[in-house]
């Protein structure tokens, strides 16, 4: 993620704010709009309006056409966004996650959400219901299948993207059925900070070739979808991510002397290979590939003695040499070491990391050598997703 974004333009306007009128006692009464002189520049203010919850920023519209008027704006909606994903106590990200109501007969349920914080126990057993702002019926259970930048990707009878801090939601056009019967569908979502557009990938393999691959990408600028023609790239089938508007993969489930990881860039459709990091000696691991804080990142899940995890990220794209190890972590319980459904969520500057684990959810300090793996109350057994999401104001309609 862009560290430097643009920060939206400032004039040295007069501030207003609606106060009740004086001329009525009702109570009930429209406030009317009166200006207040104000000392502070207009810079200060913006500053610390972009360090603000969302929640507050949503309640200071009420108050000010100015603030108002600044809060909507999309370089300070973008700006926002940086600061609050840049959060090192990742202070505005929210842990969601779903799962059936066993206390009631009717299969939708309503979503759970919980502050971060290392004490991941007491918090989840405090996460708070709601229910998402998506065309629900009486049948409807939502199943989340990614984030990114401030949204979340759910399913609910149609794919939605959904804001849950402002409560907007956007539904995706319905693709077009094929007759083809796919054994495997996978959907990635990411954010192209070239075009400033957020993005849905569809990945549908049948069998094992490559050219039984077929790629479907949505546009939100566009609200459509396009069909990448003739794909060519062997990929294995769970490892995708979408960073520096290039979709990536792996082309083996495990590392060796013939794995790859190879892209596709949607500004030109042409294919290329992003180098390896130097991994140095050990053994056989498993590799995944993750979007980390806007940068390009990698899982490796290392087996035999010394079972760890593995974090690495490229701080510059493309270039080998900026490859980074930002923490290992050490696995303690020898099936954490096979396969198991591993997802980097967060990742701080010194190297403390949140982590879904199997049926569980980590936070580890390298500084103290936690571990914990604390357990959720709903039945993860039959859970239908859980992702992190940093709470902004993004837009998902032009009247929004």
């Amino acid at each position: 993620m862009d560290r430097h974004a643009e920060q939206p333009k400032r004039g040295k306007n007069t501030h207003k704010i609606q106060c009740p009128s004086s001329s009525t006692s009702n109570p009930e009464s429209e406030p009317e709009e009166i200006s207040i002189s104000c000392h502070v520049p207009d810079e200060i203010i913006t500053e610390i309006l972009l360090r603000l919850p969302v929640e507050a920023l949503l309640r200071f519209r009420c108050l000010s056409k100015t603030w108002l008027s600044l809060t909507s704006n999309r370089k300070f909606i973008r700006s926002h966004l940086v600061i609050s994903s840049n959060n090192d106590v990742f202070e505005h990200h929210r842990v969601i996650f779903a799962g059936p109501d066993e206390s009631s007969l009717c299969p939708r349920s309503p979503l759970k959400q919980c502050s971060i914080h290392p004490e991941l126990p007491k918090f989840l057993s405090e996460a708070t219901d709601f229910y998402p702002s998506l065309e629900l019926n009486d049948t409807s259970c939502p199943e989340i299948l990614g984030s990114c930048e401030g949204l979340v990707f759910v399913s609910c009878s149609s794919y939605y993207l959904w804001n849950p801090s402002i409560k907007k939601s956007k539904r995706l056009p319905d693709l077009v059925p094929r007759e083809c019967n796919f054994c495997f569908s996978k959907y990635v979502c990411g954010y192209d900070a070239s075009i400033d557009d957020y993005k849905v990938f569809k990945i549908s393999i049948e069998g094992t070739e490559a050219h039984d691959t077929i790629i479907e990408v949505y546009s939100l600028n566009t609200n459509s979808w396009r069909t990448i023609e003739g794909f060519k790239g062997d990929p294995y089938e769970n490892s995708f991510c979408f960073v520096s508007s290039k979709l990536h993969w792996t082309t083996c489930p495990t590392f060796s002397s013939v794995a790859k990881i190879r892209c596709l860039d949607l500004t030109n459709d042409t294919y290329g290979e992003v180098e390896q990091p130097e991994f140095g000696d050990g053994n056989c691991f498993y590799w995944s590939l993750h979007a980390l804080g806007g940068c390009f990142g990698l899982c490796c899940y290392h087996q035999g003695y010394d079972l760890r995890l593995d974090i690495w990220i490229m701080k510059e794209y493309s270039v080998k040499e900026s490859w980074i190890k930002v923490v290992s972590v050490p696995l303690d319980d020898p099936r954490y070491g096979y396969e198991v459904d591993t997802k980097p969520f967060l990742v701080s500057t010194d190297g403390k990391i949140l982590f879904k684990f199997d049926v569980c959810l980590a936070f580890y300090n390298p500084k103290h050598k936690s571990q914990p793996y604390p357990k959720f109350d709903c039945n993860m057994s039959y859970s239908l997703g859980l992702e992190v999401y940093v709470q902004s104001l993004v837009l998902l309609h032009d009247n929004d």
